[in-house]
């Protein structure tokens, strides 16, 4: 198997929180990294996510945590919403 790192980015209006977050992170650009590895039972080239982080960056220190993919796009829409 190979693995495959893709790096997006994703921005919030407003300030924000994740389930496993401990604090709110305010309004900004956020880097998310999604690591993919391939499949190797299947004819075609296919990738399945292993694992999607975000880089969480401030003055003197940098986090990166461990996200679920599902609540990131839950926290994005629900900043969109409040955006409207």
């Amino acid at each position: 198997m190979s693995i495959r790192t893709a790096v997006s980015n994703v921005t919030f209006q407003r300030p924000f929180r994740l389930p496993n977050m401990d604090r709110a992170y305010p309004a900004g650009r956020y880097a998310i990294e999604t690591e993919q590895e391939t499949l190797d039972q299947v004819s075609l080239l296919a990738y399945r996510r292993i694992a999607t982080r975000i880089h969480l960056v401030r003055p003197g220190l940098t986090e990166v945590l461990t996200i679920d993919p599902a609540h990131l796009q839950d926290a994005l829409s629900a900043d969109l919403a409040e955006a409207g």
